[in-house]
């Protein structure tokens, strides 16, 4: 729970009303009925209630101590308090909320107070999560919907209103409405609220969650019904392809919709359901959206199938990775009736009993639903330079990755150093000697073999992939070349030398970079590195890519046929002059780009990845 401490009251001066969270003054009377019009779609009989309530005349707009706007009201012996017991709002919401986390699951705010509060706190906490206000005026919701701007948390479903006439019952009837939404964990205390209304408020709570959690149970064993009934034992030609996850994190959305993307070009029924928002995020709202198209085949994202495997054993159930997710295999799986689709990388070092029951290897592959040629009208001219370099490179600050410790941080930084002084001749076989050397020149020995083991890890996963990509960029640029960067990690320092343009952005922004570039270089070579690559190929654009070839052993692909078009390069006089050539040879550089287009999209494409999985499970 949290604290915070009680703001004194002064009298202001008068003013207008809030239109939105930004705390600047706005007299729009439009504020009120877009959040009436986003709360009626989502919770109509609060909307009602709230609608139906009369504004009493003596209530006051006024300027808060802050300079927000804000209201006063009157208190039952006639003296003006400020409405949520605030004379600084934008400054109280803050405080109150400061130390609070995006861990943990939904959360219970004992009233709207000056209504800033649930726009802070969701600001604090991931998308996935809900705001429960559990509010017993409705005049103050009403207040706070005309000083705030809340559509977007209604239409999201991250801000949930009760009102406290009948708890149990309005608690009741949203679950019924919305069961895949989790119970909240967690009520913050404020100053507003003395500690017994807190703890009161609690054990309600408490003893209602309980005929949630009940209510919640029949849900799912009624959609388990609907889906047992309906299945079919055979995969049919087209099978009806249920995209689900547990996973909250962007990469686990993106793999979705690109998933979603095949499947639709592919003309095959499908639904999805990750936890994006807070109505996706019980398993309810998972087995819903298989029992809603009668899936054939369960796709989980990033995560295993859990107890939704016992629930409807008659379903296949595959669980597809991020080409840069971790994973773990225990002796069971060798058992299990999961299909797990891994990169080749992924699968190394893993048992073969296991990985030969349970593991399909699965290449990199295009999304040829966004990424293709554009015509002269619908590329982007400010984009038409020499060189994009588009990369997401591995964190190499010491004190983001855990290391703090003085010692150790020096030893982090003589690595880095060393491996800049010669990037070109750096080779992963070279990890444990240069943690000796930086041992050595700063005067410390490691004794413990696992933080050595770690130290060599971070060099090989870290420090030497972001290191060289740094160095290979500011060579191409420092020979002549117009270079443009998209990308995390790629410091102030190594931008002097090329346009910064931050993240890479959404894939159709990215296709209209690989269109207006006449190079795309890409100098790291991970799994994820080949998916920008096929990406870019499937846009029509020429890539050159670090790496002796482009199918060793630490690429994962697997097509020997794609080696010709990553014009790959080890060194950066080897870039440079890869880069000059192709530049120079308009013509060739374009007839190798068609070619390369063609290959990709007869063998390459998420349509292929998806079609492959089928067919695994139809041999199973």
């Amino acid at each position: 729970m949290l604290n915070a401490a009680v703001l004194p009251i002064t009298e202001p001066a008068a003013n207008d009303i809030l239109s939105s969270a930004s705390a600047s003054p706005s007299s729009d009377p439009a504020t009120y009925l877009h959040n009436l019009n986003a709360l009626r779609a989502f919770q109509p009989a609060i909307a009602k209630i709230i609608d139906q309530t009369p504004i009493p005349a003596t209530v006051r707009c006024v300027e808060a101590r802050d300079r927000t706007t804000a209201l006063q009201l009157q208190d039952p012996s006639g003296r003006m308090m400020w409405f949520g017991g605030s004379s600084m709002p934008s400054i109280s919401a803050e405080e109150m909320f400061s130390t609070a986390t995006d861990s943990g699951g939904n959360v219970t705010l004992p009233g709207i107070l000056t209504g800033l509060e649930p726009l802070v706190l969701a600001r604090r906490l991931p998308e996935c999560r809900a705001i429960f206000v559990v509010e017993s005026n409705p005049l103050f919701l009403k207040l706070a919907m005309r000083l705030h701007d809340f559509v977007a948390l209604f239409s999201r479903g991250r801000l949930v209103l009760f009102i406290d006439d009948d708890l149990p019952k309005r608690v009741n009837d949203f679950f019924q409405t919305y069961p895949g939404f989790l119970l909240p964990t967690q009520i913050f205390r404020v100053p507003q609220r003395t500690s017994a209304e807190i703890f009161e408020l609690q054990g309600r709570l408490e003893a209602i969650g309980e005929k949630v959690a009940g209510l919640q149970a029949e849900a799912l064993n009624a959609a388990v019904g609907r889906i047992s009934r309906r299945s079919s034992p055979e995969i049919p030609e087209k099978p009806r392809v249920a995209i689900l996850g547990t996973d909250a994190s962007p990469g686990s959305f993106e793999l979705a919709d690109r998933i979603a993307r095949g499947l639709k070009k592919l003309g095959w029924t499908h639904s999805v359901c990750v936890p994006e928002s807070p109505g996706k995020c019980h398993i309810v709202a998972r087995v819903n959206a298989m029992a809603r198209i009668d899936a054939d085949v369960a796709l989980w994202i990033n995560c295993r199938s859990g107890p939704v495997t016992s629930l409807v054993p008659s379903i296949p159930m595959v669980a597809w990775y991020s080409l840069d997710a971790l994973i773990s295999l225990v002796e069971s799986d060798a058992h299990s009736s999961e299909l797990l689709m891994i990169s080749e990388r992924q699968a190394r070092g893993f048992d073969s009993a296991i990985a030969k029951t349970c593991i399909e290897v699965m290449a990199p592959a295009a999304d040829d639903t966004v990424f293709h040629p554009l015509t002269a009208d619908e590329r982007d001219a400010a984009l038409e330079i020499d060189v994009a370099i588009v990369a997401n490179l591995p964190d190499d600050d010491p004190y983001h990755c855990g290391v703090s410790l003085p010692s150790l941080v020096s030893v982090w930084q003589v690595a880095q150093r060393m491996i800049q002084r010669d990037p070109d001749g750096y080779d992963a076989s070279l990890a444990a000697s240069i943690i000796e050397q930086a041992e050595r020149e700063c005067g410390i020995a490691f004794q413990d073999a696992k933080i050595r083991e770690q130290f060599e890890r971070n060099v090989r996963d870290r420090i030497a992939p972001t290191t060289i990509a740094r160095a290979d960029a500011e060579a191409i640029a420092n020979a002549g070349f117009r270079v443009s960067i998209w990308g995390d990690n790629w410091k102030d320092a190594s931008l002097k030398f090329a346009v910064g343009h931050g993240p890479i952005p959404s894939p159709s922004k990215l296709n209209q970079i690989f269109n207006g570039m006449s190079i795309v270089v890409i100098p790291t070579g991970g799994d994820s590195d080949t998916q920008i690559a096929l990406d870019a190929m499937c846009a029509g654009a020429c890539v050159i890519m670090r790496g002796a070839s482009p199918n060793d052993a630490d690429r994962g692909l697997i097509d020997p046929a794609l080696n010709p078009y990553f014009h790959g390069y080890c060194s950066r006089p080897e870039l440079i002059a890869n880069a000059k050539r192709l530049l120079s040879d308009r013509d060739g550089r374009m007839a190798s780009s068609i070619e390369a287009r063609k290959l990709v999209l007869s063998r390459h494409t998420l349509s292929h990845r998806i079609t492959q999985i089928v067919n695994r499970l139809r041999i199973r």
